[in-house]
């Protein structure tokens, strides 16, 4: 009976320094395990979402913090979730972000002023795609044609309406599906549409919807000329930008328009991990750069909003330059 009060006893004591031991454990663990963010992106098979994994990961692995990287609808969600607080880190095109923070154009006046810059991505192209047996030679004669022009309310829709614009024509014009890139790839190869618009790929990659849609079809791109790209950019935050020759196998040179993607940290990010963040993409680059292609073009010129103050000093203690739309 003593035997067995001995090894009661001598149970408590090691139960009471093992959740002593684990207490501190804890204790310790808090204080080195940082703080926790969500970073919204795109669909699971666009190039954002992939870039945000890789980024994701990188601060994971060189930083104390948490990244939990997840899938949205695109940039017209992603502001919401940035709105309700829902994110801290995200990803946006620039149009959307410029046009978010300044509470105009479809944000009109609803501001959405706790998003800050941390980088901007690969520029993306506008991709205005036809059958190559189509009739269709130029943007004029998309009129009385049936278009892709993205999922409802999606940034995509309203980058291919600005372009179309450009050209003299509304969506009155045409007969406009509201279509996923996916689902644009389907339906040209179907016949089902008659031109794919989508703003996809860019300088770090080709798009790997276009690079579907080419191993089904052959196919021809729509040029933006100079003078209407120049009009387009003039009114809107986009570039003009030239699709090299061979960028897709067998496609000469396209002049067309790109758009930045912009990477932003909500104002939840405190000064002093925006910066440990901003230190930790630059000095990592190469690494990145290797787990996904469309962050070799990484830039800061054009940022769409103001940067974040963190990410802000440790850009001018690195002597690195950027400018911001205004």
């Amino acid at each position: 009976m003593k035997k067995i009060f001995i090894l009661i006893m001598l149970s408590l004591v090691l139960s009471a320094c093992n959740s002593n031991s684990e207490e501190s454990n804890g204790n310790t663990s808090d204080s080195s395990s940082g703080e926790s963010f969500t970073f919204t992106t795109s669909n699971q098979s666009s190039s954002t979402f992939a870039m945000g994994g890789a980024l994701g990961e990188l601060i994971n692995k060189e930083t104390d913090h948490h990244v939990t990287v997840i899938p949205s609808g695109g940039s017209v969600e992603n502001v919401q979730l940035f709105r309700n607080k829902e994110v801290e880190i995200g990803y946006l095109a620039s149009d959307q972000a410029y046009y978010a923070y300044h509470g105009i154009n479809n944000f009109e006046g609803e501001p959405l002023e706790n998003i800050n810059s941390f980088v901007m991505g690969s520029p993306f192209y506008f991709n205005f795609i036809v059958r190559k047996d189509s009739d269709i030679k130029e943007f004029e004669d998309i009129k009385g044609k049936i278009i892709g022009v993205g999922p409802p309310g999606s940034s995509n829709s309203i980058n291919v309406k600005h372009v179309l614009e450009g050209h003299g024509i509304t969506f009155d014009d045409v007969d406009a599906r509201t279509l996923t890139l996916g689902e644009q790839v389907d339906a040209l190869k179907d016949g089902n549409i008659d031109v794919f618009a989508y703003v996809s790929g860019g300088e770090g990659s080709p798009s790997p919807a276009i690079v579907d849609l080419m191993s089904g079809i052959d196919i021809r791109f729509l040029e933006i000329k100079d003078d209407v790209a120049e009009k387009i950019a003039a009114n809107h935050p986009y570039e003009k930008a030239t699709i090299a020759k061979d960028f897709y196998t067998g496609i000469d040179e396209v002049k067309t328009l790109s758009l930045g993607f912009s990477f932003l940290l909500s104002d939840d990010v405190s000064e002093e991990v925006a910066y440990e963040l901003a230190k930790t993409f630059w000095e990592n680059k190469d690494a990145l750069d290797e787990a996904h292609n469309s962050w070799k073009p990484a830039r800061l010129t054009g940022l769409p909003v103001p940067l974040h103050p963190g990410v802000k000093k440790y850009y001018e203690e690195t002597g690195k330059e950027w400018t911001v739309l205004e």
